[in-house]
């Protein structure tokens, strides 16, 4: 590989890696910004790549060689072609991670249908944690405070994840999978009391039982019981209180 060819190397392996990079944050329900900031350093990787590659890499010069012309048998008069194998390799390499990458948000759209996705591992005594595994304590969370949780010893499991949420009498933890699609409950409208789906905009009464308010959802979103410990610590009561998911994922 030639000095100027390294540059485009660069820019494909740093695309190459954000989107592996995407995929793991999407995984691990990290925030907005480092998916934001992954998915952006992959595709501008790409485009630096091609765009350096045109500029630099490419001939820019038209050759016209008289048909008349014949190279000697010796092939004295021939100019080998360069070689863009290695280069031509990370390309479909980039492409191909960042289209893997869109897989992980594009299946978060639609149904699962596994039924793996439906069994919860709530039980009663198990403490909530937030996704960096830290036990979440009611003293700590204000009104109208929000928060993603899972069973301890279970961080990612996504069957399991709750909103928590902070109203001014009580928490309140409904399951994070909508019912009608299977996608992400993650938006909290904090003067309405109401839960949102991003994916088809179903709103979920969050003062009545999850109670649908608005959208597709066929069902209100199953309640998480939850109590708190002695030492401040939030606990679970038992399982949901409805089957998680949407009506059509096999629960067999």
């Amino acid at each position: 590989m030639t000095i100027e060819e390294r540059p485009v190397a660069a820019a494909l392996g740093a695309s190459i890696l954000a989107s592996i990079a995407f995929a793991v944050a999407f995984a691990l329900h990290a925030g907005d910004g480092w998916l934001g900031a992954t998915a952006a350093i992959a595709c501008a990787g790409i485009c630096i790549a091609l765009g350096y590659w045109g500029l630099r890499l490419a001939p820019q010069t038209q050759v016209t060689e008289p048909r008349e012309s014949f190279a000697s048998e010796a092939g004295d008069d021939v100019v080998p072609p360069v070689s863009r194998g290695g280069l031509l390799w990370l390309l479909g390499a980039a492409c191909a991670a960042l289209g893997i990458a869109a897989i992980f948000p594009l299946r978060s759209l639609g149904p699962r249908g596994d039924a793996m996705g439906l069994r919860s591992r709530w039980r009663a005594g198990m403490r909530l944690v937030d996704p960096d595994g830290r036990p979440l304590d009611a003293s700590s969370l204000n009104v109208d405070a929000v928060v993603t949780a899972f069973p301890e010893g279970f961080i990612g499991d996504e069957a399991s994840q709750v909103v928590l949420v902070r109203v001014p009498e009580r928490l309140i933890a409904y399951s994070k999978v909508c019912t009608h699609a299977g996608c992400p409950v993650a938006i909290y409208r904090a003067k309405e009391r109401e839960l949102v789906c991003p994916c088809h905009q179903s709103v979920f009464d969050v003062l009545d039982g999850g109670r649908v308010l608005a959208g597709p959802a066929p069902r209100a979103l199953p309640q998480l019981p939850i109590n708190t410990a002695s030492d401040g610590g939030i606990v679970a009561a038992g399982d949901f209180d409805a089957r998680v998911g949407p009506d059509d994922w096999d629960a067999t």
